[in-house]
């Protein structure tokens, strides 16, 4: 019997060690998510997730794969969890995300956001461009935005969006030569790279901006079907470490970008 007991007992201590599996996309979007590193050394988002992971008891293993590929794997059960998604009904199809109890066909629940994200539209600095809120005036070229991205569908809808596909480098590149009226991106990491090219003295922001919005992680349908209480320990634990956590981590992020466009502007004095 003492044999058993330790056999379930060892089995169970593996279960709750298991490593998840968490793809983000394969992109320096610095503060948010670096490009290279461990979980807990991977940007603002991947180190909050990590360390809600393992309050949970889990470990994670991390895989880097374009956006539209980790939402292809989540929703194949390929991948347990994916960051960082806005909510949308339709992509209820496709993953889980926090909602409030007993309403699966609510909006996610905004206390279990990983983090509110702000998207002003970037564009050159003696540009005419001009957005009221609702609208664009003045386009030329259209505007870019990340493929993928809930932002890019709504300037598709708008029919305003630029017809190539623009990772943020790229077309924040092309507003600073006057290709592109402008580029949608989220403020942090439109920022990074601004700087990480130099661009800070073509480039402004308009107001107001474009979309604010909440980002989630989001896991599989398969994992969380077959056991809830997992993603619902992770997302509690998030919403814990947001309010407790994310100013100090957004902090040390940030210091690691500044030292990282330092390194730039030095490589190119040279």
């Amino acid at each position: 019997m003492k044999a058993i007991a330790a056999l379930l007992l060892s089995v169970m201590c593996a279960q709750s060690a298991s490593a998840l599996t968490l793809c983000i996309e394969d992109a320096d979007y610095l503060p948010f998510i670096s490009p290279a590193g461990a979980p807990e050394e991977s940007g603002v988002l991947v180190e909050m997730t990590a360390r809600a992971t393992r309050q949970a008891g889990h470990s994670i293993d991390l895989v880097r794969h374009p956006w539209k590929r980790c939402i292809s794997m989540l929703e194949k059960g390929q991948v347990d969890m994916i960051l960082a998604a806005i909510w949308l009904p339709e992509r209820d199809t496709w993953g889980a995300f926090p909602k409030p109890s007993g309403k699966p066909t609510a909006p996610a629940d905004q206390q279990f956001r990983l983090w509110t994200a702000e998207y002003p539209v970037f564009t050159y600095k003696r540009s005419a461009l001009s957005f009221d809120g609702q609208r664009f005036g003045q386009i030329k070229t259209g505007l870019g935005g990340p493929p993928g991205y809930v932002v890019t569908k709504r300037l598709e809808e708008m029919q305003v969006l630029y017809p190539h596909t623009l990772l943020p480098l790229a077309g924040l590149r092309l507003v600073a030569i006057e290709r592109l009226d402008g580029y949608v991106a989220e403020r942090n990491i439109g920022l990074h790279q601004v700087y990480r090219q130099g661009l800070q003295e073509q480039i402004k922001t308009l107001e107001p901006v474009f979309q604010r919005d909440h980002w989630y992680v989001v896991f599989s349908h398969a994992l969380y079907n077959s056991q809830p209480e997992i993603p619902q320990s992770i997302w509690q634990n998030i919403a814990t470490i947001r309010a407790q956590d994310s100013a100090e981590l957004m902090d040390k992020y940030q210091q690691q970008a500044k030292r990282y466009h330092q390194q730039q502007t030095k490589a190119k004095s040279q």
